[in-house]
């Protein structure tokens, strides 16, 4: 038998915070802001200014990091790697070796901090409406309580600063020790981690972050349909474990870091 979430009295009707608290609430009182999300007319600076921000500060983090020289040494050897893989495999002669490396030696850094920060950018705007589809999905056939798409991804934008948090450890935990993939998950119990290993990455992939998102993410659909938090929590784990499954069976685990 489900427990609905009961529903806001009056007072909260009438309450309304600005975005900046918001981006602060969701990360202590996540209820608070939802049920006032619920309430709300659709606003997409709940969305867009959350990802403004996860932007900006994650992309400052990322070059941070980018601009370590012990990290620069080891993007270096990976490449330096990934094109002996290249030669033994076949898939690029042996006399462009030295122009590969000559071109990796000069840029290689570079281009590594603009696909770093660029990342960032791209994975911000892509998270609330990938979150929101799953969020709408759910609503609709797992708690036949449908809801807007737009308000879907309001609520994902509006938990970002989690998403936030988790780059920020994350650069700061590979300052620290050093080394690459240096994540706030069970990779930290790897010495020597291999993006190319399914293992590593079925660990990495079990980030504390991701795991809090997660289930911020089972609060908002519990409270926009007003049914159960556990059913909600079930279904929203249920396909954040399918779609790590579904990432690492067909070699796309890295995407997942």
């Amino acid at each position: 038998m489900e427990n609905p979430i009961p529903p806001e009295s009056a007072t909260l009707e009438t309450r309304k915070t600005s975005i900046a608290a918001r981006f602060f609430n969701v990360i202590a009182s996540p209820s608070e802001v939802y049920e006032e999300i619920r309430e709300a007319q659709p606003n997409f600076w709940n969305w867009l200014w959350p990802v403004i921000i996860y932007g900006l500060i994650g992309s400052i983090f990322t070059l941070a990091v980018f601009s370590q020289k012990n990290i620069l040494h080891q993007i270096r050897e990976m490449q330096s790697k990934a094109v002996q893989d290249a030669v033994a495999k076949k898939k690029l002669p042996p006399e462009s070796v030295a122009q590969v490396e000559e071109f990796n030696d000069k840029f290689g850094a570079t281009m590594m901090k603009i696909a770093g920060s660029f990342g960032i950018l791209v994975s911000g705007f892509i998270t609330p409406f990938a979150w929101g589809l799953i969020l709408w999905l759910l609503a609709a056939y797992l708690l036949k309580v449908p809801i807007p798409y737009m308000q879907a991804v309001e609520a994902a934008g509006i938990a970002m600063p989690i998403l936030l948090l988790a780059v920020i450890v994350s650069s700061l935990l590979t300052v620290a020790m050093g080394r690459l993939f240096s994540t706030a998950s069970l990779a930290l119990l790897i010495n020597d981690f291999d993006p190319a290993n399914k293992l590593h990455l079925a660990l990495a992939a079990i980030n504390l972050f991701y795991l809090w998102m997660a289930a911020v993410m089972g609060i908002a659909l519990s409270i926009l349909t007003g049914k159960s938090l556990v059913k909600s929590l079930v279904g929203v784990f249920g396909v954040w474990i399918l779609i790590r499954v579904i990432f690492l069976s067909v070699g796309m685990g890295q995407m997942l870091l």
